[in-house]
C-alpha cells in the first residue's frame, strides 16, 4: 500500500506509450462494479432486501444500525423483514489499480407493492475480490434525494502497465497511515477553524456531497457554499479507513457528534458518515472526493425531572 512519486515526464512518457498485455483495466474494472451493483439491486427485487445484502456484502463488510457493525453478522442474526428496494448506479469511480472503487445513485423504498415510494440515495464503497467479483466494504445511504442523472465515465487511463510508476511502490511511509493523517487533521481542523475553513483545502474541483433532503451537490464551490452554512459546533470521530492496493484511493468513515444544548451540553451522535478520498499518482495531500453524512434516530427524549414540593 505504498505509491512512487514520479515526475511529470515519467508520467507523461507512460501515458502516451501503448498498452502492454500485463495491464489493469480500469474500464472493465468500473464496468464490473457497476454491474456488481445492478445484480445487487436486481437480487433485492428477487430474493429480498435481507438476502441480497447477504451475497453481496464483503466478509468485513460495514453497515449502520445505527453504529457501525459487522454487515454479515447483524442479518444473520436476524429474520428478514418485508421491503421493496430498489437501486441503480448514476455515478462511479474506480482505482487507479481497479481493485477499489464506489458509487452513488437514486434508490426507492416501499413498505409493500404500489406503495408510493421513498426516495433515497445511496452510496457504497467496493472491493475487487481474488476471484475478479466485486463485493460491497461499507453501505450508508440518505433519505429525501430526489434523482440525480446517470454520469458514468472512466476518470483517467483505461489501461496501466502493472510495470508502470503509477502502479509500483516505493520507500515512503504506508499510505493507509497517511490518510488517516488527513481525516483527523481534517476534523480537527472543522473543529478550530470551522467547516468553510476547513474544507476549502481539501475538497476535490470535482467533489460530491450528499446530505438528506437535498440533490446531490456537485464541484467544488458549491460544496463550500453549502458546507459553510453549518457553524455551529460539531465533532467527527473516524471508526475506520481502507484503501486500494497502491493508494490513490481511500474511505473513512465514523460518526458525526454536536453538542446537546449547542454549546456547553455533552457531545452525542447525530448522524454517521462516509467519506471517498484520493491521492494523486505522483504523490500528494490527500483530497475529499465524496461525503455522505446520514442523520441517526434521535435519541429517546429524558424523563422529566419530579417537581420537589
Amino acid at each position: 500500500m505504498k505509491i512512487k512519486a514520479c515526475s511529470s515526464l515519467a508520467l507523461a512518457a507512460f501515458l502516451a506509450a501503448p498498452a502492454l498485455v500485463h495491464a489493469v483495466d480500469r474500464q472493465a474494472a468500473l464496468d464490473g462494479l457497476v454491474a456488481a451493483e445492478k445484480a445487487f439491486s436486481d437480487t433485492a427485487a428477487k430474493k429480498g432486501i435481507r438476502d441480497s445484502f447477504l451475497d453481496f456484502m464483503a466478509e468485513d463488510g460495514v453497515l449502520f444500525r445505527p453504529d457501525p457493525v459487522n454487515a454479515r453478522e447483524y442479518l444473520q442474526s436476524r429474520p428478514a423483514t418485508p421491503g421493496l428496494l430498489s437501486w441503480f448506479p448514476a455515478y462511479a469511480e474506480v482505482s487507479l489499480s481497479g481493485d477499489l472503487g464506489y458509487d452513488t445513485g437514486p434508490a426507492e423504498y416501499r413498505e409493500k407493492a404500489g406503495d408510493k415510494p421513498e426516495q433515497l440515495q445511496f452510496a457504497t464503497v467496493w472491493k475487487r475480490q481474488a476471484d475478479g467479483s466485486w463485493k460491497a466494504l461499507v453501505d450508508l445511504g440518505t433519505q429525501g434525494n430526489p434523482p440525480m442523472p446517470v454520469a458514468i465515465a472512466l476518470q483517467g487511463p483505461a489501461l496501466i502497465e502493472e510495470s508502470s510508476p503509477l502502479l509500483v511502490g516505493c520507500t515512503i511511509p504506508p499510505v493507509r497511515a497517511s490518510l488517516v493523517l488527513a481525516e483527523q487533521a481534517l476534523t480537527g481542523a472543522i473543529r478550530e477553524k470551522g467547516s468553510a475553513a476547513a474544507y476549502a483545502a481539501v475538497l476535490a474541483d470535482d467533489v460530491r456531497v450528499l446530505r438528506e433532503g437535498r440533490a446531490l451537490l456537485s464541484g467544488k464551490q458549491a460544496a463550500l457554499d453549502f458546507l459553510a452554512q453549518d457553524t455551529g459546533p460539531v465533532s467527527w470521530a473516524p471508526e475506520g479507513a481502507g484503501i486500494s492496493r497502491v493508494g490513490d484511493l481511500g474511505y473513512t468513515y465514523g460518526f458525526v457528534k454536536h453538542r446537546e444544548d449547542w454549546e456547553e451540553g455533552t457531545w452525542i451522535k447525530t448522524g454517521n458518515y462516509l467519506r471517498v478520498w484520493r491521492r494523486p499518482p505522483e504523490g500528494g495531500p490527500w483530497k475529499l472526493a465524496f461525503e455522505v453524512v446520514s442523520p441517526r434516530p434521535k435519541p429517546a427524549p429524558k424523563p422529566a425531572e419530579e417537581k420537589k414540593p
